[in-house]
């Protein structure tokens, strides 16, 4: 993972933090579960709705999850994570 992203807090009872990269549209979920995923070819407005979700769970499993193709990070990919 060559890209850096800038992780947001979120207050969620599935997601801890949140991060988009608007050059490569990749989004990382933070789970409560100590997993973190990107998800590639997101939409800027897929995030911008994520975070405006009044259920950033419910919104990811409506609108997020089965719909982009997403790997899970490694340790060393969690290094380069940047948290606001």
């Amino acid at each position: 993972m060559s890209d850096r992203f800038t992780m947001i807090d979120v207050k969620s009872s599935l997601l801890v933090a949140v991060g988009y990269s608007k050059p490569t549209r990749a989004l990382i979920l933070e789970f409560k579960r100590k997993r973190i995923y990107r998800y590639e070819n997101v939409p800027e407005k897929v995030y911008t709705d994520l975070l405006d979700a009044p259920s950033h769970g419910k919104f990811f499993h409506q609108h997020i999850r089965n719909e982009f193709d997403c790997t899970e990070l490694t340790e060393d990919d969690l290094k380069q994570l940047q948290r606001n």
